[in-house]
């Protein structure tokens, strides 16, 4: 019923707008066209066919986060997202296939967010960890890329104790290292399987404003 209501509302859309530019027109068309798409109820085949060609990393990854979390609550060409997942904030799987030679070469392509705010002091320290982890000050998020869920995991745990001053970044490189590796041989400790740290919604900064006039007078009295 949405649909032919919509298709009504294309038809007399064209009518009414027949006096006005061709730009309005093309504009209002595409707006309802789109109203229409959105109807469409995406399904496991819809979005299988939708990332059929991207790169075989990217392709797993997804597959992973469908089968565990269900169809995204996005859908873009360059990435599929889901919102409040288990453990995270948020999901993007990318088709962008980003490779990462840390701790082995991998392919960077799930990314998976928590609340988390991360002391000024500390960015540093996190950069020199693990390129992968990345912050949103203004949100309050720490970030993490890697291949998997698991590497995601791994990565937020040591970062937070890297934070809390339990590792130097070059000691949790060493403890990423080997708990990857004892994970692949099957041996999955809790820093693998579960975020071993606490998150707050009241982990945002937004910074603080500055008024052009207040700007303004600091360049005329430096």
């Amino acid at each position: 019923m949405k649909q032919i209501k919509l298709l009504t509302m294309l038809f007399s859309g064209l009518l009414i707008l027949g006096s006005c530019g061709k730009a309005e027109l093309r504009s209002e068309i595409k707006k309802l066209k789109s109203e229409i798409t959105d109807l469409k109820t995406t399904t496991r085949v819809d979005v299988d066919g939708h990332i059929a060609k991207w790169p075989v990393s990217s392709q797993k990854a997804a597959q992973e986060m469908l089968d565990k979390y269900g169809l995204p609550q996005g859908i873009t060409n360059e990435m599929l997202v889901w919102n409040k997942t288990g453990l995270f904030k948020k999901t993007i799987v990318y088709k962008e296939d980003t490779i990462n030679l840390f701790p082995e070469r991998h392919s960077d392509v799930l990314e998976q967010v928590v609340d988390f705010a991360v002391p000024k002091d500390k960015v540093l320290h996190l950069w020199e960890f693990d390129g992968s982890i990345s912050i949103d000050k203004v949100k309050g998020e720490l970030i993490a890329r890697n291949q998997s869920e698991e590497m995601n995991v791994l990565a937020l745990n040591l970062a937070v104790e890297i934070i809390a001053g339990k590792f130097t970044p070059e000691q949790a490189r060493k403890e990423f290292s080997s708990t990857w590796e004892a994970f692949k041989r099957g041996n999955a400790s809790q820093y693998v399987t579960n975020l071993n740290f606490s998150q707050s919604s009241n982990s945002g900064n937004p910074d603080q404003s500055i008024p052009v006039i207040k700007m303004q007078a600091q360049e005329v009295n430096p």
